[in-house]
């Protein structure tokens, strides 16, 4: 309903002044002017100036009462509204975000089903690669201990044919050094007539030398070669004799001349010897030997692996020891003889 610029005038007779109050309006009289009234009130906020003044108290309470009675109903209503309309979004939301994790996840499992296939392969070359390099690092070994074996043997060989040229010789520590291997030949003849009983002449001797530099320490070693091998031998055996003669202050051995590397299978079962391992070890016609115990029985030693049966970690041979094989291996006879004294030579 339209607002008009003055009044509006009233169908209903205001009560003269002294006279006595009209009769209010009939029922449907008032609802309509109550609907005006209520119209006019949601268009002008005073009413009052369009009703009339016994109507407005009346009209105030009805449009209150209406108010409250609307109002928690939209009230709730916008509740429900804004409820639905936040469990709407979030809906949306979760399925989008449903829709982009299924997306990621498909993605992911693409990208790491292409990695893990590129990983397998990749592994599956470096193992076959692996394979590959095996065989040939077995191949390699087998090819290296076949050569190890061959060196070895060759070694052996080497070893015994360089042992066959001094079947004839003998190695003498302790004869004082002389000027010229001439008085050495001299004082070797002395010697193996006065302390060994053994008659010997300048035609029994091949030749006669010092081993190694001139010492102002020590007399060097001699090397004695017979023209025959029996008479190498029959001195050899007459050594007993020396070494029972033989005193702290001027002692004289007599050993097998052997080839370095057999010194150093002498010297490391020597050494076995003092670590109580075996009972004795001594070189025979160019060859080494030993004994555990006395109830068993001699043994000979070609090689270091030889000697690992009695050695249990007692004592390992090395490189090192190369310094000091020769004068090792040339002053001990006196340890052993004691128990060779059964034995025939």
């Amino acid at each position: 309903m339209a607002r008009g610029k003055g009044k509006k005038k009233s169908s209903t007779p205001e009560p003269e002044a002294g006279g006595e109050t009209e009769d209010k309006p009939s029922t449907s009289q008032a609802g309509e002017e109550q609907e005006i009234a209520f119209q006019d009130y949601l268009n002008n906020e005073n009413i009052e100036e369009y009703l009339p003044n016994y109507q407005a108290e009346w009209f105030s309470m009805v449009i209150k009462s209406q108010v409250k009675r609307h109002i928690p109903d939209y009230l709730k209503q916008q509740q429900l509204d804004l409820q639905k309309l936040v469990e709407n979004k979030l809906e949306s939301m979760r399925q989008e975000n449903s829709k982009r994790c299924r997306e990621i996840e498909e993605k992911l499992k693409s990208d790491f089903s292409k990695e893990l296939a590129e990983v397998k392969k990749r592994l599956e070359e470096v193992e076959e690669d692996n394979r590959k390099k095996q065989r040939r690092i077995e191949r390699l070994e087998y090819t290296i201990n076949q050569k190890d074996a061959k060196i070895k043997e060759l070694k052996m060989t080497v070893d015994e044919m360089e042992q066959q040229q001094y079947k004839k010789e003998v190695q003498i520590v302790g004869i004082k050094e002389s000027d010229t291997d001439e008085e050495d030949l001299t004082t070797f003849l002395k010697m193996a007539k006065s302390k060994m009983g053994q008659k010997l002449k300048k035609s029994d001797v091949e030749h006669i030398h010092r081993l190694g530099k001139k010492s102002e320490k020590k007399s060097r070693d001699v090397i004695v070669k017979f023209k025959e091998k029996s008479v190498r031998d029959t001195f050899y055996q007459n050594r007993k004799k020396l070494i029972i003669m033989n005193d702290t202050r001027n002692s004289v051995y007599i050993n097998d001349h052997l080839t370095h590397y057999r010194k150093g299978l002498l010297y490391s079962a020597r050494q076995l010897c003092k670590a109580k391992k075996v009972t004795a070890a001594w070189s025979q016609q160019g060859n080494v030997l030993i004994r555990k115990s006395e109830n068993e029985a001699i043994k000979q030693i070609k090689s270091y692996e030889d000697l690992e049966e009695f050695n249990n970690g007692a004592y390992k041979y090395s490189r090192s020891d190369e310094e000091t094989v020769d004068s090792a291996c040339t002053v001990s006879d006196e340890e052993v003889i004691s128990h060779l004294s059964d034995y025939s030579y």
